[in-house]
């Protein structure tokens, strides 16, 4: 149990006169509650079809003793407590990390985001970090979850609602995970699902045409995904990019002009300056011949991944595993095992 004025503060909110000692159990953006019969906070938000604002009182029928959202709509009980933002997803973002008592603080998170890829990369990465002695890797993925618990359960988005993606990671930190692989959509990110979450690493895989029926166009694609590095990176993290993507090629060009040298690592197949450089490849019907250069490590290793996909995949998977604490010959064992 917390009380109101803790979420307005987590928020960014004023705290309305009168409701110092107004308490929450739970909370939901859905009018119908949790179904509890026990005190709770209703995130109003505006959706593509409807306005949570308007259900504000269904959720006071329901047992909410508060609300925020975006504007206070006409109608309501006299004192009833409205928090008041300018940015709905942002603040049930930041509510429900403050109810779970910001649980990714307690880990090293890694996101990546682009059209393909992510999956395969999420998947790489929790194998390489559990090479890191006494680690524990979660992974949040669009075909599971998994808390470290040694189980996991079906995905049902690619990067969850805030509410649960919240209680994973809550999840993962009970089971004493020093790692979360995650991946990031583009319509996670744009709904500031993640919250306030700081990333160690962002993987870029790269940028074709999909999810235009949200997005609208490539630009607006294109700026989701890239709100990922300028606003969820860790100020010591490291954004890993794959340059020989032309949407990657102008996102590393536009984070350095924003980011460290030390924050950002180009991955590439024809620049053998750039900090993940992908040295040869020979590729078979069966299996690829690697070798990369990431940061002073040199990595050989024969992989059952097929295509040059696969091989900028690992590429960048090995370089953000080397930077979270990985030792490079562990990675190239991982990598070109079974």
């Amino acid at each position: 149990m917390k009380n109101l004025a803790s979420y307005a503060a987590a928020v960014g909110a004023a705290l309305p006169s009168g409701s110092e000692n107004v308490q929450i159990a739970e909370l939901s953006n859905s009018s119908k509650g949790p179904g509890t019969g026990i005190p709770w906070l209703f995130c109003a938000i505006q959706g593509a079809k409807r306005d949570g604002h308007n259900f504000i009182p269904d959720a006071i029928k329901n047992g909410a003793v508060a609300a925020l959202g975006a504007r206070c709509p006409e109608g309501l009980p006299e004192n009833f407590p409205m928090l008041l933002v300018s940015d709905a997803h942002l603040a049930w973002a930041l509510a429900c990390e403050h109810h779970f008592d910001n649980p990714g603080r307690s880990f090293s998170i890694a996101g990546v985001t682009g059209t393909n890829g992510k999956t395969t990369i999420a998947f790489m990465l929790k194998r390489l970090l559990e090479t890191i002695p006494s680690s524990r890797c979660g992974l949040l993925s669009t075909v599971l979850y998994d808390c470290g618990a040694g189980d996991s359960v079906e995905a049902a988005r690619t990067t969850p609602d805030a509410y649960l993606l919240q209680k994973l990671l809550a999840d993962c930190r009970e089971h004493s995970c020093t790692h979360v692989a995650m991946e990031a959509s583009s319509h996670g990110i744009h709904q500031h699902r993640l919250g306030s979450l700081k990333l160690k690493t962002a993987i870029f895989t790269n940028l074709t045409g999909d999810h235009l029926d949200y997005h609208h166009d490539m630009e607006s694609y294109y700026q989701a995904k890239k709100m990922l590095f300028t606003g969820s990176l860790a100020s010591d993290g490291l954004a890993v990019i794959n340059v020989d993507d032309s949407y990657g090629a102008r996102l590393h060009r536009e984070l350095s002009k924003i980011l460290k040298p030390e924050n950002l690592a180009a991955c590439s197949k024809s620049l053998p300056k750039s900090a993940c450089f992908i040295k040869s490849m020979r590729l078979n019907d069966s299996h690829s011949d690697i070798e990369l250069s990431i940061s002073g490590h040199s990595l050989k290793f024969t992989s059952h991944l097929i295509g040059e996909h696969n091989v900028y995949n690992m590429a960048s998977a090995a370089a953000a595993a080397i930077f979270l604490g990985a030792a490079s010959e562990r990675v190239a064992e991982v990598l070109g095992g079974p």
